[in-house]
């Protein structure tokens, strides 16, 4: 099964987003873990960054891996990825 990915407006936003996640199973508080970014995807105005997290109940320990999304800073200067040949 593919990541849940979740656009966000910004860093901020991602922070708050993940301070109320709850467990989908039992509503259970959880523990929010920060496994690191990739490259920013996308192109110009729609340039993002994807930050992978894991999510696991503190009560059934149920875990689920999302993926959040929030606009690049390159995307306010229009920054074209495609020009590096990445």
């Amino acid at each position: 099964m593919a990541k849940k990915i979740v656009e966000l407006a910004n860093v901020h936003a991602e922070y708050e987003y993940v301070k109320n996640i709850r467990c989908k199973k039992c509503g259970g508080e959880v523990n929010a873990e920060r496994q690191g970014g990739g490259m920013p995807v996308g192109e110009g105005q729609n340039l993002r960054m994807h930050d992978d997290w894991t999510i696991t109940c503190r009560k059934c320990k149920k875990k689920e891996e999302i993926t959040l999304s929030v606009p690049s800073p390159l995307a306010a200067i229009g920054f074209d990825l495609s020009k590096l040949g990445l």
